[in-house]
């Protein structure tokens, strides 16, 4: 694809690329399984540390952007967190925030609207992800953050995906002693709120295994 070995056709740029986007989906879902199973092993590492809240998020929004531009979505970060510095893995909060955000912009038409909301609220950090894209059933809401379970439309198959994604988000939110809920309205999209709470960790700054 970078034409390293010399330049190709349309053809052979076609087919490499099918390529490569299978390899990536099939990385993305090894990963996932081996996720799951660390997880459910209670074999996965837990490494919190004191990390600069904005700046970490900031970081997942830059690997998001080529996304964003090129549905032209309509992305806003609005961050009463500034210059806060909290206690946790940064890693798996980086993931959390990558597969929500990812998910929303996937989600989302061309013109759409993403927006991600970052405040405190009494003792925990309350990070919101918001679009206006397509809708999940009330019956579903829970259902979706079971392995492999994914909205059942026919129309959502096409933004593909492995039914992981969420899954692992739960399990890492709750890693940090925190909660995720999901609000749909209809017509008008999801958000998803994470909630995790200040003092815990600032109480209880120590390495450990889940």
């Amino acid at each position: 694809m970078d034409n390293t070995f010399g330049d190709l056709n349309d053809k052979q740029k076609r087919y490499v690329s099918n390529i490569l986007k299978s390899r990536n989906h099939l990385l993305d879902l090894i990963n996932d399984l081996l996720d799951i199973s660390k997880v459910k092993s209670g074999n996965m590492e837990f490494i919190p540390e004191t990390i600069d809240l904005h700046k970490t998020i900031v970081e997942v929004i830059s690997s998001m952007e080529p996304m964003i531009m090129k549905k032209s979505i309509d992305f806003k970060f609005n961050d009463l967190c500034e210059d806060r510095e909290i206690y946790a893995d940064k890693l798996k909060l980086k993931q959390i925030m990558y597969n929500l955000l990812s998910n929303a912009a996937k989600f989302t038409h061309t013109t759409g609207k993403v927006s991600i909301d970052c405040k405190i609220k009494g003792h925990n950090i309350e990070i919101s992800v918001s679009d206006n894209g397509i809708d999940i059933p009330g019956n579903e809401q829970q259902r979706i953050f079971d392995p492999f379970k994914q909205v059942s439309s026919s129309s959502n198959r096409a933004y593909g995906g492995n039914g992981l994604g969420l899954s692992i988000v739960k399990h890492y939110v709750k890693m940090h002693s925190g909660e995720i809920y999901v609000d749909n309205e209809v017509g008008n999209g999801s958000t998803f709120m994470v909630k995790i709470p200040i003092d815990h960790w600032e109480n209880s700054k120590e390495h450990f295994n889940y």
